[in-house]
């Protein structure tokens, strides 16, 4: 019996183009920079330069990525729901305008739910005086420190508008807008290998609810997508409905709640059996079930229960905390068109692919370990899993990547890595306890909840330790050994005693309110 070849490139891996200069991007150009050139590279190479040539894109003003906070955001007031990236998708600025209207998810007063000791890059702690569990800009500032080395590189306000391949090289079309003219030029590079780190917070999900089209159309600028929240002084005076379960549907909840709203609701799945610990329960935001169905004429908004709640009575405005889709506009050939939505998984290459059972929340295909697209390996994605902690897993991710484009280390056959594809959809049944093609076919797929994701990042470790070229040299990742676990392990019942020590002073606020008024 032959056993199938690893997996040779067509030609050796030299300039690599790195989509995002938010912490992945960053990351996975430290670790190409820092890696060695192969020992069969050519003697006239200059020792004292980076074997790779690494240039990053980044539509924003400054490398930070999602961490970077715009105070003023332009929301759609269009295109809802919002399940599949159409062509053109009314959720997103209209790319032609010369003005830099990208906007991303962060929020003004938004703390991070891991803390530092766990967060950090490696051989990079935050600053000393910087909170257990850091604010938003504490940490653009903390990413920012990191990408120091790596800005000269970077094109910023440079919009990718389409890459794809031409024999070999990968040939990136994007849009460069001037800083003092506000002019756009259209310009065109071509590299060996392209690097996705535009992250997972960019496209809007919202599921498609019965009436929910008409309703938005007929009542505009009340229904919204979290990424276009900023400050809860937005919402002073206001009724509100948040839907959605995620972490940022209970913080944002909470964070309305005490900015001055008149009323807040939170839609989601756990409504009608709450968990048993109500310390961590806002006392100021009404539990919802899920919503049934949108009445445009009435304005009613009508849940499963029977209840309901009516725009003007009851309501003001419905914002969604109910995540992102996997996406890449500017990848248009790997994307699959909406109209042909529903094809099975594994009849084509797409990497983006929605899959009707799904319902809209997607993942991604053809991915070997989560990292590389096996169809072509020039292609790679960073930090697509979710549930995890980004910026060590960018590291390792990326020193996998370089070592993988060096030579130092090797691919399976595509038949291996197919394979391996495989065995991750069953786990995800098994963890499900399902065979369920929404779970398999769905984000699930690249969720990674603790311990998962521990194993995942020892997985890339030990794949590390397979190097017997030169180990030493190149870039290394935190190691997660177990006095790293642990602090992982602890980490959500510290934000959660954080969260339950911030509520009980609401509750205490509120008994002195009541008291006071009787």
């Amino acid at each position: 019996m032959t056993l199938p070849l690893p997996f040779q490139f067509e030609k050796p891996v030299r300039s690599v183009g790195i989509i995002g200069a938010g912490p992945s991007g960053l990351a996975v150009a430290h670790a190409l920079l820092k890696e060695p050139a192969p020992l069969s590279a050519s003697t006239s190479l200059d020792p004292s330069e980076p074997y790779f040539r690494v240039t990053l894109f980044e539509r924003q003003d400054s490398i930070g990525g999602v961490w970077n906070y715009a105070p003023e955001k332009k929301p759609a007031t269009d295109g809802y729901p919002a399940t599949q990236i159409p062509a053109a998708n009314p959720l997103l600025p209209d790319s032609s305008d010369s003005d830099n209207d990208w906007y991303n998810a962060m929020y003004r007063d938004l703390e991070t739910n891991i803390p530092t000791n766990v967060m950090h890059f490696a051989n990079t702690p935050f600053p000393p005086d910087t909170d257990l569990f850091p604010s938003g800009r504490e940490v653009r500032d903390y990413v920012r420190a990191y990408g120091h080395d790596v800005e000269p590189l970077v094109r910023l306000r440079s919009e990718v508008i389409d890459a794809h391949k031409e024999g070999p090289s990968w040939v990136v079309t994007y849009r460069q807008l001037d800083d003092k003219q506000g002019s756009a030029a259209i310009k065109v590079e071509q590299f060996d290998a392209l690097v996705l780190a535009t992250g997972h917070y960019d496209i809007p999900y919202i599921p498609d609810v019965p009436g929910l089209h008409d309703f938005a159309a007929a009542h505009e600028g009340v229904v919204a997508h979290a990424k276009a929240f900023s400050v809860p002084e937005a919402y002073a005076g206001k009724r509100v409905l948040i839907v959605g379960n995620s972490a940022s549907g209970f913080d944002i909840a909470s964070e309305i709640a005490g900015g001055g709203a008149l009323q807040v609701y939170r839609s989601w799945s756990g409504a009608l059996s709450p968990p048993v610990d109500k310390s961590v329960q806002d006392p100021r935001v009404e539990d919802r079930p899920l919503i049934s169905e949108y009445c445009a004429s009435t304005g009613e908004i009508i849940f499963t229960d029977g209840t309901s709640l009516v725009l003007g009575r009851d309501l003001d405005h419905v914002l969604y905390c109910t995540g992102y889709l996997y996406a890449f506009p500017f990848l248009k050939s790997y994307v699959e068109p909406a109209s042909s939505a529903g094809a099975k998984s594994h009849d084509s290459d797409y990497l983006v692919q929605y899959h009707p059972e799904a319902k809209g929340n997607n993942r991604l295909y053809r991915l070997y370990r989560q990292l590389v697209y096996y169809p072509d390996p020039t292609l790679a994605v960073m930090v697509m899993a979710k549930l995890t902690v980004p910026f060590p897993l960018a590291e390792s991710q990326g020193a996998v990547l370089a070592r993988i484009y060096s030579g130092r280390l090797s691919l399976p056959s595509v038949e291996a890595m197919r394979a391996a594809e495989r065995e991750r959809e069953q786990e995800v049944a098994k963890e499900r306890g399902t065979d369920d093609a929404a779970a398999v076919h769905g984000q699930a797929f690249h969720c990674l909840k603790f311990p998962r994701d521990v194993e995942y990042y020892r997985s890339l470790q030990k794949w590390l330790d397979e190097v017997v070229d030169r180990p030493e040299q190149g870039l290394h990742p935190v190691v997660w050994d177990d006095a790293k676990y642990e602090l992982r392990q602890r980490s959500n019942q510290l934000k959660l005693d954080r969260v339950r020590k911030r509520l009980d002073k609401v509750r205490e606020d509120l008994d002195k309110e009541k008291k006071h008024k009787h």
